[in-house]
């Protein structure tokens, strides 16, 4: 396999995370684009061979901020299982372009469930308002999976 590109790794983080490019490597610190940029640094830095100063360069920051990702990375995929899967998801699609296809079918398939449930209860709430809020306080809290 050939060695992937800076910016190839970030278009992929960014598209399996579904933010822009130029979110991720502009001065945003909101959360939903602070944990792709420091995966796509982590991996940059695991994948590409190219040196602190070229990775931070790339994401208009400094060398700590690299060595900081590449350490919160790290530490956070030693204790949750779900993040790594997220960043070995990430690694595979950078090197397997079909991959990042995949994920983004999912995407849209997601989407289309969550909007057609949404109609559907919406549809429900007009049809009958109170049996729905019934239905709904009888499920158990533990049932219900969070948001994400």
């Amino acid at each position: 396999m050939t060695t992937p590109s800076i910016s190839r790794i970030q278009l992929v983080v960014a598209t399996v995370h579904r933010i822009g490019v130029i979110d991720m490597i502009g001065r945003n610190q909101n959360r939903e684009t602070v944990r792709p940029r420091q995966i796509a640094m982590y991996l940059a830095l695991d994948m590409t061979g190219h040196s602190l100063s070229e990775i931070a360069i790339s994401f208009g920051r400094d060398r700590k901020t690299v060595i900081n990702a590449d350490r919160k990375v790290q530490h956070i995929m030693g204790h949750d299982l779900g993040f790594r899967d997220q960043v070995e998801l990430c690694r595979k699609a950078v090197g397997e372009p079909q991959l990042l296809h995949l994920v983004d079918e999912a995407g849209v398939m997601i989407r289309e469930v969550v909007k057609n449930l949404r109609n559907a209860l919406m549809a429900e709430a007009i049809r009958d308002p109170e049996g729905l809020m019934a239905r709904l306080r009888s499920i158990p809290s533990q049932e219900i999976p969070p948001c994400v």
